[in-house]
């Protein structure tokens, strides 16, 4: 899953969006890998307790509000498991 795209200070590169970037991938992906462009942080989630089941790995990569995700997903899955 490729979330929105945000600038880190520098100017946004023309044409490269979370969509791009999730296409690119897919170009690399295994035939059964699902590439999703998911838009913002609490569909990320939501698609993330949705899809994701014991034994996978969720990598999360970026700078800032990606850290946001990756505790409340781990907040979220901690408590489920009670």
């Amino acid at each position: 899953m490729v979330t929105d795209l945000y600038p880190a200070g520098e100017e946004p590169i023309e044409g490269i969006h979370s969509a791009s970037l999730a296409a690119d991938i897919a170009r690399f992906a295994q035939p059964h890998q699902e590439i999703l462009a998911i838009g913002d942080l609490s569909s990320a989630k939501a698609a993330a307790l949705s899809r994701f089941r014991d034994g996978d790995l969720l990598l999360c990569l970026g700078a800032g509000s990606i850290t946001r995700l990756a505790n409340d997903l781990t907040r979220t899955i901690r408590g489920n498991r009670r």
